[in-house]
């Protein structure tokens, strides 16, 4: 620690820092009990709960994921549409009027809120395979962009 009026040097006394900790770790707690988030997520005592235990805990947070997609998405639509007036009015790249950006279809589509199974997923990919079905379709399904499967050709 230093003292700008007199030049000196100094340091702080130990001191416990436990009675600190507890109020962030409180603060933590109660977000996450207002946000429906599963406490082990924030990882507090360092150890994750069991695995059937984590699936039951996973299922209230999709579930939260799946209803703000709708909210979410809303608001990205109208950020959009307010970003299009702007432009038309104080940018070049928009010749439209306000009325017709009102009538523009402007949707977010998001990917579904689930978890992934891979190990699943792949045992599909490979029923699949044994039926014929296309490899392109397969890797599409497995979530490859077309780019990597055009590389994959």
């Amino acid at each position: 620690l230093y003292n700008k009026d007199d030049g000196s040097f100094g340091q702080f006394a130990e001191s416990d820092l436990m009675q600190l900790i507890e109020v962030v770790n409180s603060y933590i707690k109660n977000a996450a009990t207002i946000t429906n988030t599963p406490l082990s997520f924030f990882n507090l005592g360092g150890q994750a709960p069991a695995e059937g235990s984590q699936k039951q805990l996973e299922l209230g947070l999709l579930a939260k994921t799946r209803r703000n997609q709708v909210s979410f998405g809303n608001t990205w639509e109208n950020a959009i549409r307010h970003m299009l007036k702007l432009e038309s009015v104080y940018g070049t790249e928009v010749a439209l009027t306000w009325e017709q950006i009102e009538d523009l279809d402007i949707s977010v589509e998001w990917v579904s809120a689930e978890v992934r199974n891979e190990l699943d997923e792949a045992q599909v990919a490979q029923i699949h395979a044994a039926l014929g079905v296309p490899q392109k379709y397969i890797w599409r399904n497995l979530g490859y962009s077309e780019d990597e499967i055009e590389v994959s050709d």
